[in-house]
């Protein structure tokens, strides 16, 4: 679980090694990523392949009757 994502500065290591992880193929492990705004460039090739989710603020908008 990596949260607040788009705090990673987009030149960063830490920004580099995500979006290397998420390009391993077969990616070897499962990830949950937060972020508000900026994703990892990796994201949209999952995402076309049906090999992510995501999850909008709608979706996680609980109300009262939920």
């Amino acid at each position: 679980m990596l949260d607040a994502y788009e705090h990673l500065p987009e030149s960063s290591e830490s920004a580099r090694l995500v979006d290397d992880l998420l390009r391993l193929d077969p990616c070897p492990a499962r990830f949950v990523l937060t972020t508000r705004g900026r994703r990892p460039s990796a994201f949209a090739r999952l995402l076309a392949g049906g090999q992510a989710l995501e999850i909008g603020a709608d979706a996680l908008d609980l109300r009262t009757s939920q």
